[in-house]
This record gives C-alpha cells, sequence and structure tokens, in this order.
C-alpha cells in the first residue's frame, strides 16, 4: 500500500494505491475524488478541479447532515444540507497503515467519516454524536462511469 499526500488549491488530497486499486480523497468535504481501477477512471469529476471546488458541486463529496431535498417552513428546499452543508466543510484528515489495510479518517465538529481501504476494494463508514434529537442522513455524493465515458455503452439489469 502507498498514501501520497499533497495540496491543491489549499485542499488536502490523498491518494492510496492498494493493488490495482487508486482512490484519491480529499479534505474538502471528506470527498472521493476519483477512483482508478487499472489504471481506468471508474468515476465522474468535472474536468477542472476549480469546478469541482465550487459550492454547489457535489461530485464524490459527503452529503449532510441531510442528504436530499428537505422542503421548509418557508417552502424554500434545502438541497444536500445547504451552503453550510458537509460537502462545502474542510475536514481534518489521518491516516493509519495496517498490513492488510488503510484507514483514512477524516473529522468535522461531531462528524467522522472513515474511509477502509483494502486490497482492490474499500468501504466509508459514518460515525456522529448528536448532542440532541436530530434529523441525519448522510450519504456519498459519486458518479460511477465503470470506466465507460458514453452512456451507450452501458446497460443495467435488475433481477
Amino acid at each position: 500500500m502507498l498514501v501520497n499526500q499533497y495540496k491543491k488549491q489549499n485542499i488536502d488530497l490523498i491518494e492510496i494505491t492498494s493493488g490495482d486499486l487508486v482512490i484519491t480523497l480529499s479534505t474538502l468535504g471528506a470527498a472521493i475524488y476519483s477512483i482508478k481501477y487499472l489504471g481506468v477512471e471508474m468515476t465522474h469529476t468535472p474536468k477542472s478541479f476549480s469546478d469541482w471546488v465550487k459550492p454547489n458541486s457535489y461530485y464524490g463529496k459527503t452529503i449532510g447532515p441531510v442528504s436530499g431535498r428537505v422542503v421548509l417552513k418557508d417552502r424554500s428546499i434545502l438541497l444536500h444540507g445547504g451552503k453550510d452543508g458537509l460537502s462545502n466543510k474542510i475536514f481534518k484528515s489521518s491516516f493509519s497503515i495496517y498490513n492488510d489495510r488503510v484507514e483514512l479518517t477524516f473529522n468535522y465538529s461531531n462528524y467522522k467519516i472513515i474511509y477502509i481501504i483494502y486490497n482492490d476494494s474499500f468501504e466509508i463508514k459514518y460515525d456522529v454524536e448528536l448532542k440532541k434529537e436530530s434529523y441525519i442522513s448522510l450519504t456519498n455524493h459519486t458518479y460511477f462511469t465503470l470506466g465507460e465515458r458514453n452512456i451507450e455503452n452501458l446497460s443495467l439489469k435488475i433481477d
């Protein structure tokens, strides 16, 4: 396993190589910036990094505290946690390397997002300490392309 950390526009990007998997994570929104498998890009991200960091760009970012659309009392719609949502926050990061995996932890306030990368796989764990009863619905907003850039070459089958 190999971990490489660098900055782009004052945002930390952490690239982890595990087997044939290369996953790049970001402190902005505790995000998945990209996933490559066997050298092929598996996720869709804007071509420009400056487009990716915009407040209304959710590609690969952690969405919350409530994902989706919420209708507020004034009938306006709050999308993906709004401008103060987790997708726009800079998280602190730390990582631990073990024999069989890397664990990268992102912390912001009472939110902890943990990526566990091992072999050619990864998982995401969410840990939140609520101080009062509250709605919570966290998710990751990654768009997977599975290596295809043309939707005509993709198909989905559900039994």
